[in-house]
C-alpha cells in the first residue's frame, strides 16, 4: 500500500504579482493627492510674464532709483502704511492703493481702502475672514507721474 502525497501549492510564484500590485496601489494613491492638491502654478500665462521681463527690470531700476522707503504693519484690525520720499519726508500728490493677497490658499485678493493719517502715514481697516501671512501689494504715483510698487508680507493673527 502506497500513500500519495498531494503536491503543496508555494505562495512563491504569486509574490511578484502581488508586489507589483502594492507598488500600483500606492501609486494610485499618490496620484490621487497630488490631484485634489495645489497644482503650483503661480502664473497662467508664464510665457508672455516672461517676454516682457525686461520691462518689469527697467520699472524696478527706476523705482529703486527714487528711493522711496515703505513700511507696512497690521495691528488691531488696521493697515498702517508708511511711505516715505529718499529724505524720510512726504511725496505731494500721492495717489496710493493697496491689495491684500494670500501667498497660499484659493481667496480671493482683497482691496484695501486707505486714507492719509499723518505726514507720508497711510491707513485702512483691514480684517480678512482668514488668519496667517497676507502679501500686501501697495501701488503709488505721484503728481509727476512717478510710479511705486511694492509687496509687502504681514501675519494676521
Amino acid at each position: 500500500m502506497s500513500i500519495a502525497a498531494t503536491p503543496r501549492r508555494s505562495i512563491i510564484p504569486w509574490l511578484f504579482p502581488m508586489g507589483l500590485a502594492l507598488v500600483v496601489a500606492v501609486n494610485m494613491v499618490l496620484l490621487l493627492f497630488a490631484l485634489r492638491s495645489a497644482p503650483g502654478l503661480v502664473t497662467t500665462n508664464a510665457y508672455e510674464r516672461g517676454r516682457s521681463y525686461d520691462a518689469e527690470i527697467e520699472r524696478s531700476e527706476a523705482q529703486d532709483a527714487l528711493g522711496w522707503t515703505l513700511d507696512v504693519r497690521h495691528d488691531a484690525g488696521r493697515i498702517a502704511i508708511r511711505l516715505a520720499d529718499a529724505q524720510g519726508g512726504e511725496i505731494p500728490g500721492l495717489v496710493i492703493s493697496a491689495i491684500a493677497d494670500r501667498p497660499v490658499g484659493r481667496l480671493a485678493p482683497l482691496d484695501v481702502s486707505l486714507s492719509a493719517a499723518g505726514p507720508a502715514r497711510y491707513a485702512g481697516a483691514f480684517r480678512p475672514e482668514a488668519r496667517g501671512a497676507w502679501d500686501i501689494t501697495v501701488t503709488a504715483r505721484d503728481g509727476a507721474g512717478h510710479e511705486f510698487r511694492a509687496t509687502r508680507r504681514v501675519v494676521v493673527k
